[in-house]
């Protein structure tokens, strides 16, 4: 099994797919309006759409960095760029959402809103470019990587159509909201600062 920098991976992982996103918004939204059971189809297909999505960028990036080997030095410094971006954010972000604010629960908007959705298309870049591009040249590997992804932004999908309520009502308290929006952002700034290079500059000297 390739080598894989799994700490810094997590902060990354954990921190964008926890984190307020198109997808999670209207799994919270739809399950506010149509409850957690009639949700469920609606982040079947979201969880299907970005397995596609992965496999696709997980396939391109590995092209990239094997044809235009020089490539990756862009795409770490564009990768890094985009999570300190998202750290920002993350401490700016608000957890309210309307219940009319939902798409339709047929399966073309859960599919279809993965690729009109511009943070699936960075998080794929930034994870196959500077976490998992090992995995990116054995196609066994990429679907288990794609697969294992796919699950977890469902379970992760799952939890805000049934807790959306919940995380609606407690965030609306500004010192949970800041401590939350606090750590997520700290855990990104750790995955970019990885990507960056900085530590390993650190150990050497």
């Amino acid at each position: 099994m390739p080598q894989i920098d799994w700490i810094p991976f997590f902060a990354f992982f954990f921190s964008t797919t926890f984190s307020p996103g198109p997808n999670n918004m209207a799994s919270a939204s739809n399950g506010l309006q149509h409850g957690y059971r009639k949700t469920m189809p609606f982040i079947i297909d979201i969880a299907c759409g970005f397995f596609i999505s992965m496999m696709a960028i997980g396939l391109i990036s590995s092209v990239l960095l094997k044809y235009i080997p020089q490539f990756e030095l862009i795409l770490k410094i564009v990768g890094g760029s985009y999570i300190l971006w998202l750290a920002y954010r993350s401490l700016r972000a608000t957890y309210r959402f309307k219940q009319e604010d939902q798409p339709s629960l047929r399966f073309i908007n859960g599919f279809m809103l993965q690729y009109v959705n511009p943070k699936v298309m960075f998080f794929g870049l930034t994870i196959f470019t500077s976490f998992l591009h090992p995995l990116t040249n054995n196609l066994l590997y990429l679907s288990i990587a794609a697969l294992l992804l796919s699950g977890w932004v469902f379970l992760m999908n799952s939890f805000w159509a049934g807790a959306g309520s919940v995380i609606n009502t407690y965030f609306e308290n500004p010192a949970i909201k800041r401590i939350f929006n606090l750590v997520i952002s700290l855990m990104l700034i750790y995955a970019a600062l990885n990507i960056f290079g900085v530590f390993d500059l650190l150990r050497s000297a």
